[in-house]
């Protein structure tokens, strides 16, 4: 690869274009080749959690240690998106969000009928659904793990506050390396 210049910078793949290639060939195509990813009723599911309750979480993790969301390593830094948020969940989201996701349509507490399709292809989530999702995440919350760093017991709902606080440590020179959130 060249530097960056004003004519190829179209040619470049951002990292976050790395992670969706290996997560979802598929997946990668659509949004970084075709740029025609349309989500459906069940990509709609399995995001529930991912850009609104998670990503809140987390953008207010980072403020409150002193970190910009707006300023991430992963995902290019755009105006108005929070990529150093967006950089966390990658590490928080399997854990965290489609963890409970999963088990809410296992259980089959959330299915496709609380969910519209409107014109132009968006997903909306009607408002029985949404209150069920937002009740479960903060239950879900409120269970105890082990951090595996720390190696204390804390509630999953802090997990972004100290991934974000171990994140500015290091920044900041106080820890050597990043200690990744790895829950089993």
């Amino acid at each position: 690869m060249t530097a960056p210049n004003s004519e190829g910078d179209d040619d470049f793949l951002p990292l976050s274009g790395l992670q969706h290639l290996a997560f979802c060939p598929r997946q990668w195509a659509l949004i970084h080749l075709e740029q025609a990813w349309v989500e459906n009723v069940r990509t709609a599911e399995g995001r529930l959690l991912h850009d609104a309750l998670l990503r809140h979480d987390i953008e207010s993790a980072l403020e409150s240690v002193g970190l910009d969301p707006a300023v991430g390593f992963l995902h290019a830094d755009r105006p108005g998106r929070p990529s150093l948020a967006l950089d966390l969940m990658e590490e928080l989201r399997a854990a965290l969000a489609d963890r409970l996701v999963l088990t809410l349509i296992n259980r089959r507490q959330v299915h496709g009928a609380g969910f519209a399709e409107q014109d132009g292809g968006g997903i909306q989530m009607d408002d029985a659904t949404r209150k069920q999702v937002i009740a479960a995440w903060q239950l879900r919350k409120q269970d105890e793990i082990e951090h595996p760093y720390l190696k204390e017991r804390i509630p999953l709902g802090l997990v972004p506050y100290v991934q974000a606080l171990l994140l500015a440590r290091h920044i900041r020179g106080g820890l050597d390396a990043y200690p990744a959130f790895f829950w089993r």
